[in-house]
């Protein structure tokens, strides 16, 4: 197997793995005053980050809604350098984002 394929497979099963335990129903926000409250809360969530203050990166959660939409949410935290940006995730799982 050449070493591109090896590094492809590499990064391509860090990324799976890194989903499969940022996977599950999170909510950045108070839910209550949210009108897609319905939609969002059996919707699937997961981490990324967005840009924050000049110079940092934002943690926030991408939210899968109904339709092949996302939204994302700021945590509030600052974001790691090894969590994918939330456009980039957006593309990786094929949804548009609203915000």
């Amino acid at each position: 197997m050449s070493t591109l394929r090896k590094l492809h497979l590499g990064l391509g099963l860090a990324f799976v793995t890194a989903l499969g335990f940022v996977a599950g129903p999170v909510f950045a926000d108070d839910p209550s005053d949210d009108e897609s409250v319905g939609e969002a809360s059996s919707a699937l969530s997961l981490h990324c980050t967005m840009s924050g203050p000049p110079g940092e990166r934002a943690d926030a959660i991408l939210t899968l809604l109904p339709g092949g939409k996302c939204r994302r949410d700021r945590t509030g935290v600052p974001g790691l350098v090894t969590t994918p940006s939330c456009h980039q995730l957006a593309r990786h799982i094929g949804c548009f984002l609203i915000n």
